[in-house]
Parts: C-alpha cells; sequence; structure tokens
C-alpha cells in the first residue's frame, strides 16, 4: 500500500522549451555544418524551493554541446526540459540542448 501511495505521490512531465534556427547571427552560406550536437545540464531541487544546478541551464547545456562539438555556433536548435519529481519532495530538472553544430568558414 505505501509503494502505492509514493508512486501516485510521483511524476515527471516534459516539454518544449523553445527552437530558434541558430544560437548566434550567421551570414547564409558562410557555414560548415559538422553535424549533430546535443548537450543536457541537471539540476535538482527540494520541495521546489531550494535548487541545487547551474543558474542558467539552457547556457550550460548548449556551451557544453558547443564544446563537445568544437563548434562556432548551433543551427535548427531545439531546447527540451523534463521533470520527475518524487513524493513532492525531491526534483530531479534535466535541460536538453539539440542542434546541428557549425564552424562559420573565414
Amino acid at each position: 500500500m505505501l509503494l502505492l501511495v509514493c508512486l501516485s505521490l510521483s511524476g515527471c512531465w516534459s516539454y518544449p522549451v523553445a527552437f530558434t534556427g541558430s544560437t548566434r547571427p550567421l551570414q547564409p552560406q558562410a557555414y560548415t555544418e559538422l553535424g549533430p550536437a546535443q548537450a543536457s545540464s541537471t539540476g535538482f531541487s527540494i520541495l521546489h524551493l531550494i535548487t541545487f544546478g547551474p543558474n542558467d541551464p539552457i547556457g550550460r547545456a548548449r556551451d557544453a554541446a558547443l564544446e563537445g562539438a568544437h563548434a562556432d555556433a548551433l543551427i535548427n536548435v531545439q531546447v527540451q526540459m523534463n521533470h520527475f519529481f518524487l513524493l513532492f519532495l525531491f526534483g530531479i530538472h534535466t535541460t536538453t540542448v539539440k542542434g546541428i553544430a557549425v564552424v562559420e568558414s573565414n
């Protein structure tokens, strides 16, 4: 019975936050596509009041995706936020940034 109560007080949800053409202005055809890039940033909360993690999860995930791909920018960017709560006491918040990594042509 306790397990059923715990499961009924838990939950998760996910939603897209943003979609943008590029993480910074780029001139048409002035870049080379490197391929897909993705990174995530995770934070935690207690009672949804006390939080631990990055102050700017989208920026942190974007920067990690750029660094991992050795890119100058991302195009066709998608941001997804996922939340999981256990007993409304403890939460895990994950922000994922996906896009196509590009380097600017000189």
